[in-house]
């Protein structure tokens, strides 16, 4: 699927559900979420990703499932259909402040120099 494939399928979408059944096979949390948060898409996640709280931002708690479990998927994705126009433009900003390339490489640069710099 091209990238604007994908662009166009997370505008057309209300909300991306991302159920993790299997989390041990999982190292590390998905590109996927980021991307539907970058197109201001709630994502509904379930708890056992790894490192999933990190992906979500807060006042956003309610887009957890805590189980992949029917009814809990439900709940969260009725929560996430029920988003302002403003609250889902929240999650776009979440993600350019706290994941974009830019930050990302900024916060890999400083973990590097403070090893280049650490005396073993």
């Amino acid at each position: 699927m091209s990238e604007r494939e994908k662009l166009l399928l997370y505008n057309l979408a209300d909300a991306v559900l991302y159920p993790v059944v299997r989390p041990w096979s999982m190292a590390i949390p998905p590109l996927t979420i980021l991307e539907a948060y970058a197109c201001a898409r709630p994502v509904i996640l379930t708890s056992c990703i790894p490192g999933f709280k990190e992906l979500i931002p807060r006042g956003f708690e309610g887009l957890v499932a805590p189980r992949p479990i029917a009814e809990e998927l439900l709940e969260a994705l009725r929560n996430a259909l029920n988003l302002s126009a403003k609250e889902s433009y929240e999650l776009r900003s979440f993600c350019v402040n706290k994941h974009s390339i830019d930050v990302v490489t900024r916060k890999l640069l400083t973990v590097y120099e403070k090893l280049w710099h650490c005396d073993l």
